[in-house]
């Protein structure tokens, strides 16, 4: 396997263009199946803020500055759209983002909380493998519940988790898939196939499951999805040196970028509950 290391700036812009498209997507069809009150997206410093619903993960804003630089106002967009709907505004910012935008952030209260990141890998050099026992998933509903428990890692799993996968399982750009070992699911993992770039997301294994080379298995599994598609590149993101990160390098993918999401507004509720 001869792996190319992606090193030109566009295939990050693609990347973050391919995920601002993505997740618009999924928007819609949150709009379509699962509708909320106030639940919609602007567009802002040529990206997008959303709002899918309360203590959705996928409430913050993305792809921005990557062509221009970020202006205050453009900031107080962003903090009053995600005000107005009652949750935390959050940013993220990428490494190929004007440097307005942290400065523009942190200059209205927003400070880093997570960090992570991109990889990209060229389907025409990576090794893909089909697995036997990983199969598309039947049914959005149990498929978000699965990947739900997955996540917790043995942990209870929190009332409404399920709903994020039960969302992507049903974007009809999504291939669904949950690795079946002794009649059980043991792992569940989806890959994007449109707006450009394919995509690697939502994987997890199953607390009883780990150990036995699935996350791998499915990354590989989808890697031949896609290339069996015609999908030319694919992204993917981890923390920075986690198990995901070195099973995507494993594969052949490599760090394109780092991003870092920022929230307002961390300082006055961390006081509050001291």
């Amino acid at each position: 396997m001869g792996a190319i290391v992606i090193v030109e700036r566009r295939h990050g812009v693609d990347a973050e263009v391919a995920e601002r498209d993505g997740t618009s997507g999924c928007l819609r069809v949150a709009q379509r199946l699962f509708p909320r009150p106030m639940q919609g997206e602007i567009a802002v410093a040529g990206g997008a803020a959303r709002y899918f619903g309360p203590e959705s993960p996928m409430n913050e804003a993305g792809c921005l500055g990557i062509d221009a630089p970020v202006t205050d106002d453009d900031i107080e967009r962003i903090t009053a759209f995600f005000v107005e709907r009652g949750v935390p505004p959050r940013a993220m910012v990428s490494a190929l983002s004007d440097l307005s935008l942290p400065q523009r952030l942190a200059a209205h209260g927003y400070v880093p909380i997570e960090i992570q990141n991109v990889l990209v890998g060229d389907l025409r050099e990576l090794e893909g493998a089909f697995d036997p026992r990983i199969r598309v998933a039947a049914d959005a509903n149990a498929w978000g519940r699965a990947a739900a428990e997955a996540y917790a890692g043995g942990e209870p799993v929190e009332a409404g988790a399920h709903l994020v996968g039960e969302l992507i399982a049903s974007v009809p750009t999504v291939i669904a898939l949950e690795a079946v070992i002794d009649g059980r699911v043991a792992a569940t993992a989806a890959a994007g196939t449109d707006f450009g770039m394919g995509g690697l997301f939502f994987g997890g294994t199953m607390a009883w499951a780990r150990g036995r080379g699935l996350h791998l298995a499915m990354l590989r599994h989808r890697i031949k999805l896609l290339q069996e598609m015609g999908v030319a590149y694919v992204r993917a993101a981890a923390g920075i040196a986690s198990p995901s990160e070195r099973n995507f390098r494993r594969a052949g993918l490599e760090v394109a970028y780092t991003r870092t999401l920022w929230e307002r507004g961390v300082a006055e509720r961390s006081l509050s509950k001291a």
